[in-house]
């Protein structure tokens, strides 16, 4: 799987498993990894994704 297809599957089980709650879980995440500069880039990208997922469900 490249980087970008991991990114896209992790933001697509965020928005399916935690729904409403997604970006405070992303937000958990990012807290929880601010030692790991590239755990907390990872978490941003998904967060990305996630906003995308969502723009696209509201048209």
């Amino acid at each position: 799987m490249e980087r970008h297809q991991e990114i896209w599957a992790k933001a697509l089980w965020v928005e399916n498993n935690k729904g409403p709650d997604a970006p405070r879980f992303i937000a958990d995440q990012i807290a929880r990894l601010a030692s790991d500069p590239d755990g907390v880039a990872r978490c941003q990208q998904i967060a990305s994704v996630c906003e995308q997922l969502r723009e696209g469900s509201q048209q």
